[in-house]
């Protein structure tokens, strides 16, 4: 298995991301906001799996937004680009 990663980014401006690799796992939490086509996402929790590679609580990433829609979500870090893709969620009752 190789790795995954997913995120839930909600409307009240908090996010969930988690990315899997093949024997550990880092889950964070934590606020995010977009200013000016800048996105920040500010860790408030972080819990790592069978890693001591992980991002500390306080820390602040910085993203530029190369394009955004109903779908997609496209940004850089300066050193690589990143692309999402929607995945939506259904509930049943």
């Amino acid at each position: 298995m190789g790795e995954t990663f997913e995120m839930d980014l909600s409307a009240d401006h908090h996010f969930v991301s988690m990315c899997t690799m093949r024997e550990s796992s880092v889950t964070y939490k934590g606020t995010w906001e977009v200013q000016e086509g800048v996105w920040f996402a500010k860790i408030t929790n972080c819990i790592p799996l069978g890693t001591t590679n992980f991002q500390t609580v306080g820390s602040v990433d910085k993203f530029t937004i190369i394009h955004v829609d109903q779908t997609d979500l496209v940004y850089t870090n300066e050193t690589q680009t990143i692309s999402l893709k929607r995945k939506r969620r259904y509930l049943t009752p």
